[in-house]
């Protein structure tokens, strides 16, 4: 679905209980496709809080449901892996 399409979408069924993800596997994707969905939907007069409650709230809420996402663990700014600022595997 292309983001006109979904801003059509949200236009007609509002921002509650919905979410927008982008795959980049099987065959051609788009891994930016959230970011443009969101600058359509700015383009489209919805507000930063509208794009925020669809790209991120939204989202952790229905994953959250798994009691698996876990977001209080994120990084101290400054800290890094290997001198990558994205860490990866288990922390002691």
């Amino acid at each position: 679905m292309d983001e006109h399409r979904m801003v059509a979408i949200l236009q007609e069924y509002g921002t509650e209980r919905v979410l927008v993800n982008s795959a980049a596997d099987w065959g051609r994707s788009d891994p930016l496709k959230t970011h443009k969905t969101g600058l359509a939907m700015l383009a489209a007069g919805f507000t930063e809080s509208d794009v925020d409650t669809v790209l991120w709230h939204n989202p952790v809420e229905f994953y959250g449901q798994s009691g698996r996402l876990v977001l209080d663990d994120v990084a101290e700014a400054g800290e890094t892996f290997a001198g990558n600022s994205v860490l990866r595997g288990e922390r002691a």
